[in-house]
């Protein structure tokens, strides 16, 4: 058993914000693995720690050398104990494969797990259990000899955003498939509609800008298909950049009417798929059904409308089961079935119509619980 005492007292009696020093409690527990279950530290010795790529970010590394490091060693008085790389490489570790667990309970590192390559457009996903079990599903059919991936990051997100995310968390620039296509699998998830003048200024191009991350770098341009026209990558994400931020102001707002105007503003700019508007398809439905008893016909089909184009691109870039597709089945079934009996009442549907849409909502509705759940075989 090991026993240490600090050489000077920490306030730590606020319990509402983190304290610089909590930053220490995971590394340490983790090194107090190689004395009382030196079988399970060796099991982590098989991971990247990436500590030559995290030394480059000198803020955050002095920051762990100070809080950290320090403070283990001097202020707990363990500097005969726990050698300054020791300590490195158990913040390492935790900083290149834990991940947050569900309902914010904090962040883990499972070994095994931690060996799962990561896909943009992945085939597996997993679950942390209340008791610490971790389980992992296919999301779709995987062939004998096919590599099992997940995915580390949220895909509803542009190539140039999970590109950056992937290097400055896992420092390395995937190559997936779908990171290798400028249309992302078909849905131009990124593409702009391009905006240069050809032969009247009246009349834009509005052909479709998109960009090859993958073999051009981060720097390339975004170039029309239809006009050769090129956007510096810089000059994209600005205007990614302002127009997420006018759409999260847009979030606070309850009227669909109010949040539509706004959609329609950005369409003139974007592609319809472009990540930001999928995002506030997805706020419009969530408003929608939160009311849906309240809206007309015309609003349903709207809504629907919504769904299905949500869905399209959810399918294709994260297809099979998983909780995103899931939500927006959970919300077309419910909408048709909402606009479904609304025509029926109004006599706008036959009898047979009507039981043939409420059949094909039940099916809906049922995908959408295979989606939602894990299933786990005892």
């Amino acid at each position: 058993m090991l026993y240490f005492g600090t050489k000077q007292n920490e306030d730590f009696s606020d319990f509402e914000n983190p304290h610089d020093h909590y930053r220490c409690i995971a590394p340490l527990r983790f090194l107090l693995l190689r004395e009382s279950e030196p079988n399970f530290y060796q099991r982590f010795q098989y991971l990247m720690d990436h500590n030559k790529e995290r030394r480059l970010d000198l803020d955050t590394w002095q920051t762990y050398q100070t809080y950290v490091n320090k403070f283990l060693r001097e202020n707990c008085q363990l500097k005969d104990t726990f050698s300054n790389e020791e300590i490195d490489r158990a913040c390492g570790l935790f900083w290149t494969n834990a991940f947050s667990c569900n309902s914010g309970g904090g962040q883990a590192i499972f070994p095994t797990f931690s060996f799962m390559s990561h896909s943009c457009t992945s085939n597996a996903n997993h679950v942390v259990f209340p008791n610490r079990h971790l389980a992992l599903q296919a999301k779709v059919l995987i062939k004998k000899g096919d590599e099992i991936t997940i995915s580390y990051i949220s895909p509803l997100q542009s190539t140039m955003r999970r590109q950056a995310k992937l290097r400055d968390k896992w420092f390395f620039e995937c190559s997936c498939s779908r990171c290798q296509d400028p249309s992302e699998n078909g849905t131009n998830l990124s593409s702009l509609k391009c905006k240069a003048s050809v032969l009247n200024e009246d009349q834009p191009c509005q052909g479709i800008l998109t960009s090859n991350l993958a073999s051009k770098g981060s720097e390339c341009a975004w170039t029309c298909s239809k006009c050769s026209n090129q956007v510096p990558a810089k000059i994209v994400l600005e205007l990614e950049n302002s127009i997420a931020k006018e759409l999260k102001e847009a979030e606070s707002h309850k009227d669909i009417a109010v949040i539509e105007e706004i959609l329609q503003k950005f369409e003139t700019v974007l592609h319809p798929n472009h990540f930001l508007l999928i995002l506030l398809k997805r706020h419009i439905i969530a408003l929608g059904c939160d009311k849906i008893s309240e809206l007309e016909l015309e609003q349903l089909e709207k809504i629907q409308t919504f769904c299905e184009e949500v869905l399209n691109v959810i399918n294709r870039i994260d297809p099979g089961y998983n909780r995103d597709r899931g939500l927006i089945l959970g919300h077309l079934a419910n909408v048709k079935k909402f606009r479904c009996r609304k025509m029926f009442h109004k006599e706008l549907i036959p009898q047979p119509v009507f039981q043939r849409q409420v059949e094909e909502c039940m099916i809906l509705f049922g995908e959408s619980q295979k989606c939602m759940s894990m299933l786990v075989k005892k």
